[in-house]
């Protein structure tokens, strides 16, 4: 173990935008689950207050936000045309809004296609775009099956999400969404635990969160919900996932989203 821990190093910051890099000219698109939209939300609050205009959407279904989460939510309905100056100019009134296709009578919200989605990007109508491009029946880890994630094609940063309160976890159990795509790609059994190699080939595999995802964006997982687990278990699940080589993943995030003195960890290889 000494001599595996001299090839990774790790450091603290309290910024999220630190954390994930995150800055303008980006199309994020969240995938997995255990805290994607409370990321989102928190990545596009942190962006407004850094001066940062900023869209949040789908291309799945998320709770339409509060005001308090974002001051605007703007509803393209169905077959209309794509008013950029429209939107343009909200973003210029309201500095960050949401943009769905679609509202019902329970607050759920319906998202766009995403050639939608890159056409507003491309269109520079605010500095940042955030996707949630994935949805995961509110579990912590899930596997995709054939259709999913939807991610806009102009996507250059994918977050993959896991709670870790997946560690641990029997699959079958209320912790797992798709279970039979996360036995595929980790060669259990249902009723098999998760244990950090698992979950590291669920981040990590091509069938796995991020297939599908385009291959010059930036891969940056997200280990969310440390509070439930402790540090060191944060830590090898990210040494885990970063053991697995993928080109697209140069460190791990860990952390608590919904923590309000949240620090978060970055683990990275040397």
């Amino acid at each position: 173990m000494v001599g595996d821990q001299k090839r990774y190093v790790t450091r603290e910051t309290r910024s999220i935008l630190g954390a994930f890099n995150t800055t303008d000219k980006q199309l994020i698109s969240l995938v997995g689950g255990g805290g994607k939209t409370s990321t989102m939300n928190a990545l596009a609050k942190a962006l407004l207050n850094s001066n940062y205009t900023v869209i949040t959407t789908t291309t799945t279904h998320i709770r339409k936000p509060s005001e308090e989460e974002c001051p605007y939510t703007y509803i393209l309905k169905e077959y209309e045309d794509l008013d950029i100056e429209a939107i343009r100019q909200l973003v210029k009134d309201y500095r960050h809004i949401t943009i769905l296709s679609g509202v019902d009578k329970f607050g759920k919200g319906y998202g766009l296609q995403p050639d939608i989605i890159t056409k507003i990007f491309e269109e520079k109508v605010c500095d940042t775009v955030i996707c949630e491009a994935d949805g995961s029946a509110q579990r912590p880890i899930k596997c995709p099956r054939e259709s999913e994630p939807v991610y806009p094609a102009k996507t250059n940063v994918v977050i993959p999400v896991v709670g870790l309160d997946a560690l641990g976890a029997s699959i079958g159990s209320d912790m797992t969404f798709r279970n039979e795509y996360i036995c595929s790609v980790t060669g259990l059994n249902i009723g098999d635990i998760l244990d950090e190699n698992a979950i590291a080939k669920i981040v990590t595999n091509e069938k796995g969160i991020i297939q599908y995802a385009p291959e010059n964006a930036i891969i940056i997982p997200f280990l969310n919900k440390i509070d439930l687990t402790s540090t060191r278990s944060a830590v090898e699940v990210a040494r885990a996932i970063l053991g697995k080589n993928h080109p697209q993943i140069n460190y791990v995030v860990t952390g608590s989203i919904q923590d309000k003195n949240r620090i978060f960890t970055i683990v990275q290889k040397l």
